[in-house]
C-alpha cells in the first residue's frame, strides 16, 4: 500500500467497505512495531480482546469485501 509508510503510530485507521451502505466496517489504531511494520490494532470479535494484527496491507487483503482506509490523526 502507496501510503503505508506515512502512517504513524495511534493514527486512527477506518476499513473501508464495498458493502451497500456501508462506509467503515471496523475502526482500530495504527501500531508501528520496532522492524518498522504498521500493524492493525483493533477489538478483534474472534478474539473477544484487543490484538496487535497482521499489518494494515495485510489485513486489507484478508477480507475480500475490504476496499481501503481512511485515516485520522489525532492532534
Amino acid at each position: 500500500m502507496a501510503c503505508e509508510g506515512k502512517i504513524q503510530s495511534g493514527d486512527v485507521i477506518g476499513i473501508v467497505t464495498n458493502r451497500a451502505h456501508v462506509y467503515c466496517s471496523h475502526v482500530g489504531l495504527a501500531l508501528r512495531t520496532g522492524d518498522g511494520a504498521c500493524h492493525f490494532m483493533h477489538a478483534s470479535a474472534t478474539y473477544k480482546k484487543v490484538v496487535v494484527d497482521k499489518t494494515i496491507h495485510e489485513y486489507l487483503y484478508s477480507v475480500k469485501s475490504h476496499a481501503g482506509i481512511v485515516v485520522g490523526r489525532p492532534r
